[in-house]
């Protein structure tokens, strides 16, 4: 994703079709990431259905246009496709009818408790969580959902910032971009393009570099950057390619079947 530094545009399609590839497999970081590159808000609803079912134990695979090669059940079941599941569904949060009970199963949810790493950073389950919670929060709460995010953001920028400075020690890979620290963390900039779109929809002052982040280095600022650079233009709509009927889930399991089952599906 080291495109998406160079050149918004040609990143956001290689960015695209490293979405349309994570579709082909099944994996819900797919449509967080196209999500994040267009602000198309079809996936929100369908990933919205989908959580709620992952919380009350009553999983329905949702319609995918070819056969994946992950089980969606098997596939959920890992955190980073959690994360990427919650923050799809947020992303529209601001047409949520009232009355929805999903913040309620989210508040409530064991992963709001959970440790497991995800993102480049290795940021905890509980807190990308949380700043899920914080989108949510921005429609009914405002000022403070924001400021909650912003420190989510400002925590977890900074974080990356120092695995960059670290990995730029090494000169010979880092000049080649072959470093072991993803350059872009694709959640957080997908988290920060999300929310400028929330907070432009529930008319909250969107994010200022000078005011919001003053405090980050230069290298905490990157995938910032590239997430308020993804958010200044929509589009392309037809970038799915893949939607349409998907193979019947699996069947028969009880919820502890389920509950053991468990596979590792990071992005």
């Amino acid at each position: 994703m080291a495109r998406l530094l160079l050149n918004t545009e040609t990143g956001k399609r290689a960015l695209l079709r490293a979405a349309d590839s994570y579709l082909q497999l099944g994996l819900p970081f797919g449509d967080f990431l196209g999500v994040a590159a267009t602000g198309d808000l079809r996936p929100a609803a369908t990933a919205a259905t989908e959580l709620r079912s992952l919380l009350t134990d009553h999983f329905v695979p949702p319609p995918l246009g070819m056969q994946p090669l992950f089980d969606r059940w098997f596939a959920v079941q890992a955190p980073a496709q959690q994360v990427a599941l919650l923050l799809t569904a947020m992303s529209n949060v601001d047409q949520m009818l009232d009355g929805d009970e999903l913040p309620e199963f989210l508040a409530e949810a064991v992963q709001a408790r959970g440790s497991a790493p995800v993102g480049a950073t290795g940021t905890a389950l509980a807190d990308w969580w949380g700043a899920g919670l914080a989108l949510a929060g921005l429609v009914t709460d405002g000022p403070p959902a924001r400021l909650a995010l912003t420190q989510f953001v400002s925590e977890v920028a900074y974080a990356h910032g120092r695995l960059l400075r670290a990995a730029q020690l090494d000169e010979f890979h880092w000049q080649r971009a072959r470093t072991p620290v993803d350059l872009v963390d694709l959640y957080l900039a997908g988290l920060v393009a999300i929310s400028v779109r929330v907070l432009r929809r529930a008319r909250l002052p969107s994010w200022r570099v000078a005011d919001d982040f003053a405090g980050l280095p230069p290298l905490a600022l990157v995938s910032v950057t590239v997430g308020l650079q993804l958010a200044e233009e929509d589009g392309p709509p037809n970038w799915q390619r893949t939607h349409g009927p998907s193979r019947p889930g699996p069947s028969g399991r009880s919820a502890d079947d389920r509950r053991r089952a468990g596979t590792r599906t990071e992005h």
